[in-house]
């Protein structure tokens, strides 16, 4: 289900009928995996890699993506919010 479509089933105003309680319960699931993207996780750094910039390199601890403390405070792939914060 796109977040589009979970925004729309979700919207209290919106009325549709559904077969079954599993499409709102799957609008429910999607908005909450949209949710949780949103609360900073910290990645997962590579011995405490930092090069001369000062830039750390690390992975998304989500979907794995490679990213980089002075250009990601999102994951490029998946979206998670980061927290760089030592």
């Amino acid at each position: 289900m796109t977040i589009e479509r979970a925004i729309e089933i979700l919207n209290p105003e919106h009325r549709e009928h559904y077969d079954s309680i599993d499409t709102v319960n799957e609008a429910c699931r999607t908005g909450m995996e949209a949710l949780e993207r949103q609360v900073a996780k910290k990645p997962a750094i590579k011995n405490d890699y930092t090069n001369v910039f000062g830039v750390i390199y690390g992975w998304c601890p989500v979907c794995g993506c490679d990213i980089y403390s002075n250009i990601n405070n999102f994951c490029p792939k998946c979206g998670q919010k980061l927290d760089w914060e030592v």
